[in-house]
C-alpha cells in the first residue's frame, strides 16, 4: 500500500461511506475514530497513513479498552491480568 496523506485518505473514505448510504450513527462512529487516528498520528509526528500506524493505533485502542474494562471489574480475580497489562504498556 502506498503512503497516503491522512487527511486526504479520511476525506475519501468519508465520501465513499456516504455514497454507499451509511447511516448517520455509523458515520458518527467512523468520524470519531478517524479524528482519534488523526490526533494519534499528529502526536507521533506522522502525516501519512502506513500499515504500522494503523496497527499501532488499533493496539492503543485495545489497550485503552482493556484498561477501562479491568478498572470496572474491581478485584474479581482479574488482578493478574490488570498487572500484566499495566506493566507491559
Amino acid at each position: 500500500m502506498d503512503k497516503k496523506y491522512l487527511p486526504d485518505l479520511i476525506s475519501e473514505l468519508d465520501q465513499e461511506l456516504l455514497r454507499l448510504g451509511y447511516a448517520k450513527g455509523s458515520m458518527t462512529f467512523y468520524r470519531r475514530r478517524w479524528n482519534q487516528l488523526m490526533a494519534y498520528a499528529e502526536d507521533r509526528g506522522e502525516y501519512y497513513y502506513t500499515e504500522q500506524l494503523g496497527i499501532d493505533f488499533v493496539r492503543q485502542l485495545i489497550i485503552c479498552f482493556i484498561r477501562t474494562w479491568l478498572s470496572k471489574q474491581g478485584d474479581c480475580g482479574h488482578t493478574r491480568y490488570r498487572e500484566l497489562i499495566i506493566k507491559k504498556h
